[in-house]
């Protein structure tokens, strides 16, 4: 698996990620892959595990031939699509999404969505920071981000935590790829 992050106060939603796609042996398919997609103008999904599964939900969600509808979606439904389409996957697949936008009440939210876990949603508020990343297996006992976060601005932290997991994991390169979502104030 690869590192996705993803940043989320009041005003401002973040997703990056590692460029690096390896296949089931170890072997690097890709340096310069981006794992997030802008769904539309209020939500991302990040992602991370094996391709297949993960492309499949990011390309349903950015199919040009429904770009109209999609358009529509709120951040709600988008995540329950994700929660709905993952419940069809096999009962093996390593996956991990990461959703950031704006939802229902013009709010920043964020969840992440992993097998066998519950992902509520979070709608931050205040002054409330929300940070989440998806690691590879021989760094998820860390919470490499926090320890970054503490020290740094946001997109500082985002790529040490990415420059750190590449050092440490084979499945991670040190490219940083980033977008955001920017809440208007209202």
């Amino acid at each position: 698996m690869s590192v996705v992050l993803s940043y989320a106060s009041k005003n401002i939603a973040i997703i990056a990620c590692d460029g690096r796609i390896i296949d089931a042996k170890n072997n690097i398919i890709k340096e310069d892959y981006k794992k997030y997609v802008k769904v539309n103008d209020h939500v991302i999904l990040g992602y991370a595990g094996e391709l297949a599964p993960c492309e499949c939900v990011s390309n349903l969600l950015t199919n040009p031939k429904n770009i109209a509808y999609i358009q529509t979606l709120s951040y709600e439904d988008i995540y329950n699509f994700v929660i709905k389409y993952c419940s069809t996957f096999p009962p093996n697949t390593r996956y991990g999404f990461i959703l950031l936008g704006i939802g229902k009440g013009h709010r920043i939210a964020v969840a992440y969505i992993i097998p066998n876990k519950s992902c509520p949603i979070t709608y931050i508020t205040g002054d409330t920071i929300n940070y989440q990343g998806l690691y590879p297996a021989e760094l998820n006992d860390e919470d490499v981000f926090k320890k970054y976060l503490h020290t740094q601005n946001p997109i500082e932290a985002i790529s040490s935590t990415i420059k750190y997991c590449a050092d440490r994991s084979p499945s991670v390169n040190d490219r940083v790829y980033c977008d955001y979502i920017r809440l208007d104030p209202a």
